[in-house]
Formats: structure tokens, sequence, C-alpha cells
């Protein structure tokens, strides 16, 4: 009579391991790669949202005819700012602001016009 055996042996054992750490690698990296992709997302809204204000306080003085001081850093960014009138148009300006970090940079544009 043949005994038959009971339980897993070493090969099903070590198969079944290597499968299980194959998918912890693939969600390892996966987690590491959106926190990543998160911090990334965060910075450049950071950035956004400073180049806005910035926008929004040069609309400000321009339309009520203030003098405008500039902020070149904020919060370890490098901010430029620029304006041009329109030659086309009457009292309307351009404004273009260019938040820089050490690796990336966004830019942003809006038109206003003095009262």
């Amino acid at each position: 009579m043949i005994k038959k055996r009971e339980g897993f042996i070493l090969v099903e054992s070590i198969i079944s391991i290597s499968i299980i750490g194959i998918s912890m690698y693939i969600i390892a990296t996966t987690l590491q790669n959106s926190n990543g992709l998160v911090s990334c997302s965060n910075k450049k809204f950071e950035m956004l949202e400073i180049a806005r204000k910035n926008i929004e306080y040069t609309k400000l003085h321009i339309e009520n005819d203030e003098e405008i001081a500039y902020e070149n850093n904020e919060k370890g960014y490098k901010i430029k700012t620029t304006i041009e009138e329109e030659k086309d148009y009457y009292n309307c300006y351009k404004i273009e602001v260019i938040v820089q970090s050490d690796y990336d940079s966004i830019n942003l544009m809006s038109y206003v016009t003095k009262k």
C-alpha cells in the first residue's frame, strides 16, 4: 500500500514564498512611485499658487495705478514678473510670472486693463 503524503513539500513552499515576494516587490515599488508623484504634484501646486498670488497682486496695483513692490524669492522659489503694455489696446497690460525651483518652472500669464 502506498503511503499518501499530507501537507506541502519543499518545492511548493518555495514557489509560494517567491510568488508572495514578487507581489510585495511590485506593490512596494508602485507605492514608492506614487509617493514621489504626489510630492512632485504638491510642489507644482505650491508654485502655481505663488504665481497666481503674484498675478493678483500685480493686477490690483495696475488697476489702482499704484507702485508695485516685487519679491524675488518666496519659499525658496525664484519669481520673475514682467509687465508689458499692449500697443494694440488702450490701457491693457500683459503680466507674466515665472516661478522657478531648482528642477522645474511654471509660467503663468494674464492681461489686465487700467481703470
